[in-house]
């Protein structure tokens, strides 16, 4: 049977005061740490934080904590299609290595416009490789656009995580049951919307009903549990606008189905004492 692993994108955001983190909460990261296992960096997407505060996250976390750290976007985003920066690579990855045993993944979200071309197979595999030989943790990678799902891609990271969008697409079936079928006994998922969805401005205001679409991704697992042994769930604020409250809901659908879910245990209220 699977261990299901079910964190969220980010920790760092004030308005989960309220719905999950209590008023007084002083320090973000050691509150989550007591309900999740797991987290997804997000914010190194956009800068490489100091050293002295990634250590500061190792300290504050349990001994089992795991970081899924984000690349940063210059190198993922930016870069030219037949380099990339190499340098920033090392900075990053140095960096991260503050986090010792708890350094899980190493996430790669390439764009939508990053497409199945040679060059850009090409530059996939020089950046694997490069990143192999700078750290032991595992790489996972985030492919938006439909033309990598093929044969040929699952071969060209079958040393890596190839990451499962199932709700960046209408076919949310047929893409996570292809995923499924062919990766590995790990499987990494991530959780948001279209930005036509759900802007950015309007993350935190306004709440969209996922209930439809976290009943069927359950569903799916289920049906591949016994051929996988770690499933890693973050979802992102912008799934529905709330991302402690996604992932209580997948907690609570994933135990109702008998499987072993970790982390975002769903609160227990008044009736479940009578």
């Amino acid at each position: 049977m699977a261990k299901y692993f079910i964190g969220t994108s980010g920790w760092s955001y004030d308005f989960w005061k309220g719905s999950f983190y209590p008023y007084h909460t002083q320090n973000y990261l050691e509150y989550y740490a007591n309900e999740s296992p797991v987290v997804e960096v997000n914010s190194t997407f956009y800068e490489i934080p100091k050293k002295s505060l990634v250590k500061d996250w190792h300290s504050r976390t349990p001994p089992d904590f795991s970081f899924s750290v984000k690349t940063p976007m210059n190198i993922s985003h930016q870069s030219g299609i037949w380099n990339f920066d190499s340098q920033l690579l090392t900075t990053f990855l140095k960096t991260m290595e503050e986090l010792g045993e708890k350094l899980g993944f190493v996430l790669f979200q390439m764009p939508p416009t990053f497409i199945q071309t040679t060059a850009n197979t090409q530059f996939l595999i020089r950046l694997i490789r490069a990143t192999k030989t700078l750290t032991r943790a595992r790489i996972a990678v985030e492919l938006r656009s439909l033309s990598w799902f093929e044969e040929s891609t699952y071969k060209l990271l079958e040393d890596c995580i190839l990451v499962a969008t199932p709700f960046l697409h209408a076919s949310l079936s047929r893409q996570l049951s292809m995923h499924l079928d062919h990766l590995g006994p790990d499987i990494y998922i991530r959780l948001f919307s279209d930005a036509r969805e759900l802007g950015d401005d309007e993350v935190g205001k306004k709440s969209l009903d996922r209930r439809v679409e976290i009943s069927t991704l359950v569903d799916i697992l289920k049906a591949f549990d016994e051929r996988t042994r770690m499933v890693y769930i973050f979802v992102s604020n912008q799934f529905s606008g709330n991302a402690p409250a996604d992932a209580r809901k997948i907690h609570q659908e994933l135990e109702r189905r008998g499987l072993n879910a970790e982390g975002f245990m769903p609160q227990l209220s008044l009736d479940d004492f009578f």
